[in-house]
């Protein structure tokens, strides 16, 4: 047992927030790197990358909520217990809410700003997986090998679920980072983001831990995120552009 998973594990969910933090900071760390590349920030990057973490920590915290809103509604401080759960599809709705915000109250180009956060936010997503290898959360359905492993905090083998969709990020990320040509088209970065990573997301569930039945609910958020995502493309792709005027 590392020295960081002993850590984590003696910090119980702190170390779930730890963790959150750092892909937090790795995003933020990217999105600003990735402004200076493109020329200069065109925005406060400052302020960006915090209505951001606000709106997905808001929105992750909800969308967990929601389901269980009469507890909620008993309990209502349990909601400030961030390191209870969090939604990734509500995290994902409080990041678009905020960067359309972000981009009205500044007169921001909206899919210039997704373009700008899609990557990092892969990033982060990737940051997080992996370090299931030091919160002890890797498994998923229990497994043979050799897809199977006895992964840190678990006694028999597991399909390393997290460790499959955390390096399926970093290669989508990566991808998306090479190809800093697909730019000149405004929005297309996010949308590619949100029609794959759905997609690897679903697939990915196959293999965890499942007593309800498939499709899960995550998967159906999953599948309907990337339908409209895809449907965005095909109508912006039969769009014609914009006529300029004439000089």
């Amino acid at each position: 047992m590392s020295l960081l998973q002993t850590l984590l594990e003696r910090l119980g969910a702190a170390g779930q927030l730890i963790t959150l933090l750092a892909a937090y900071g790795v995003a933020v760390w990217l999105i600003e790197n990735e402004a200076q590349a493109e020329g200069g920030p065109p925005v406060d990057l400052g302020r960006l990358t915090t209505w951001l973490g606000v709106g997905a920590l808001v929105g992750g915290r909800l969308g967990f909520a929601l389901p269980h809103w009469s507890v909620y509604l008993r309990y209502p401080l349990d909601l400030l217990y961030v390191t209870t759960g969090l939604s990734f599809f509500g995290g994902l709705v409080g990041v678009l809410l905020a960067a359309l915000w972000f981009s009205r109250r500044h007169g921001a180009a909206l899919s210039r700003l997704l373009d700008l956060v899609a990557p990092a936010v892969l990033l982060g997503i990737a940051v997080y997986r992996l370090a299931c290898i030091a919160r002890g959360d890797c498994g998923g359905a229990q497994a043979e090998p050799p897809l199977g492993l006895i992964l840190p905090g678990a006694s028999v083998p597991r399909y390393p679920v997290e460790i499959w969709e955390g390096l399926l990020s970093l290669a989508l990320f990566s991808l998306l980072v090479w190809r800093r040509g697909w730019r000149r088209v405004p929005g297309r970065l996010a949308l590619i983001a949100l029609v794959v990573y759905p997609l690897l997301r679903a697939g990915a569930d196959l293999f965890r831990l499942n007593l309800d039945g498939w499709p899960t609910p995550d998967q159906r958020l999953s599948l309907l995120t990337a339908a409209l995502a895809g449907a965005v493309w095909l109508w912006r792709r039969r769009t014609p552009p914009p006529l300029r005027p004439s000089r």
